[in-house]
């Protein structure tokens, strides 16, 4: 499925293509995101295609989290928390041994830093 949903020349996500193989699939689950997928991913696209399909819309944004905190990464910001809520209840406070208060702290700090002016230039820069 994925080699039909990614343009071999330009490498972009067809969203099209994604579509009709979530109608053929009968999809469930989908899972946007990737740590080096060098674009901006149409998160109201698969939100939509998601919503048709009655299906989960799961996003790994670990690596655009600060772009998303920044404002610079608008289409991040699309991404609805369907399941926060049980997500959160059934993980915190601890339920398994995953990520620790300093693990969740760093990443809060990081987030803050990521909303200041020199940090947007930077990466407005880069992304261009």
């Amino acid at each position: 499925m994925v080699d039909e949903c990614i343009g071999e020349s330009t490498c972009y996500v067809n969203y099209d293509q994604m579509e009709k193989s979530a109608v053929l699939f009968r999809l469930k689950l989908m899972v946007a995101g990737a740590s080096s997928y060098a674009r901006v991913y149409d998160y109201a696209r698969m939100r939509k295609v998601c919503d048709k399909q009655k299906a989960i819309l799961l996003a790994g944004m670990a690596h655009i989290s600060g772009l998303v905190a920044a404002e610079i990464n608008k289409k991040g910001e699309e991404v609805m928390y369907d399941f926060e809520d049980k997500i959160n209840e059934a993980v915190f406070p601890g339920l398994q041994g995953g990520s620790h208060n300093h693990t969740i702290t760093g990443l809060a700090v990081a987030l803050k830093q990521a909303t200041n002016q020199e940090y947007k230039a930077y990466s407005s820069h880069q992304l261009q």
